[in-house]
């Protein structure tokens, strides 16, 4: 009896080990699984011939201005936080400080690199767009995709959510009282804000088949190929069908626009971040032609610091003409008090 009670303690030892193991395992596959190395996306794939516009900014810490820039902003955040610890004892004080500092920094740094864009094509009236914003993060690994397991779980059966599953992947649909609501889906380290579900679907389609229906011919994608400098921020944008007029719109929230940008066919932008806080780059604007822009290039230049103004960014420009096309120089400055105000404002939106 002793030694079958033996066995018994030994075979049931033998088996909570097991159960152990495989549990240690299973937790051990899922923290490299959520924690894979991914690539940013190359929002380019986003394209094809039909685009009217498309806006992207990668930002990486290797570069010495967007380094800058994050510290710049850890510093205006540190600031804030000593104000709002002021009643607090000094030794206790400084050491929230210094632990509330490094943990900020953590966080912050494992954002980067990262990719974001804004693309549009015609939508079905002359009046609409469909957008597509996406932010492409490469320190996620899969924990974007885990989130979405999350939430297919949770809005399967919700009625404050549509859930449409579409070549693999779940968009969800957020509708509101107003008609607008947010539609939104996650692919691997990537998540994508669209106009409507539609527009999501042709983001998807281009996702998958990049070479058969990503980046193609198209006037866009010559402008963005030929003319426009490799910079982290690059971008360009048609303006055959009022595209800018709505984009001043959607920026600043107001209805009236210069109308001076009727006669701009095309506008491409280059810049990046640059040691000393600052943004710097070029806004070269395609006009109707090159008579048209000779006489309005200070204008132009005008209108675009007042466009950049409704939204409360301040910048300093140049202008000059070569051809139909006028080449404005920009600059802003004191970029984190900047974003301190686009974040409270929150005027930048899709509709």
């Amino acid at each position: 009896m002793a030694s079958t009670g033996k066995k018994w303690l030994i075979g049931c030892g033998a088996g909570c080990l097991t159960v152990v193991l495989i549990i240690a395992g299973i937790m051990l596959g899922f923290y490299i699984w959520m924690n894979q190395p991914t690539e940013l996306l190359e929002p380019e794939q986003l394209l094809g011939s039909d685009s009217t516009g498309h806006v992207e900014w990668t930002l990486r810490l290797e570069d010495p201005g967007t380094e800058q820039f994050v510290l710049n902003l850890l510093s205006a955040s540190q600031e804030q936080s000593a104000r709002d610890l002021e009643g607090v004892p000094p030794v206790l004080r400084s050491w929230l400080l210094k632990y509330q500092g490094r943990q900020n920094e953590k966080e912050m740094r494992q954002l980067f690199p990262m990719a974001v864009s804004w693309t549009i094509h015609p939508g079905p009236t002359p009046e609409e767009d469909l957008q597509l914003i996406s932010a492409s993060i490469k320190r996620l690994g899969n924990r974007l995709a885990f989130a979405d397991w999350i939430m297919g779980f949770i809005f399967a059966r919700a009625d404050e959510a549509d859930v449409v599953k579409y070549q693999g992947e779940k968009i969800y649909s957020f509708p509101d009282s107003r008609g607008n609501g947010v539609t939104l889906f996650i692919r691997k380290n990537n998540i994508f804000f669209a106009t409507d579900i539609e527009a999501a679907k042709r983001a998807i389609d281009r996702l998958r088949n990049p070479v058969e229906s990503g980046l193609s011919a198209g006037e866009l994608t010559d402008i963005l190929e030929t003319r426009v400098a490799d910079r982290p921020l690059r971008g360009a944008i048609i303006n055959h069908r009022g595209e800018l007029r709505r984009l001043w719109r959607r920026l600043g929230g107001s209805e009236s626009t210069d109308p001076i940008w009727d006669n701009v066919r095309a506008l491409k932008i280059s810049g990046g971040f640059e040691q000393g806080d600052r943004l710097r780059g070029r806004v070269d604007l395609r006009c109707a032609d090159r008579d048209w822009a000779q006489a309005n290039s200070e204008n132009l230049a005008a209108a675009l610091s007042t466009a950049a103004g409704q939204v409360g960014l301040d910048i300093e420009t140049s202008a000059h003409a070569e051809g139909e096309w006028v080449e404005v120089e920009f600059e802003m400055r004191e970029l984190p008090d900047v974003l301190k105000v686009l974040m409270r404002t929150g005027r930048i939106r899709i509709d």
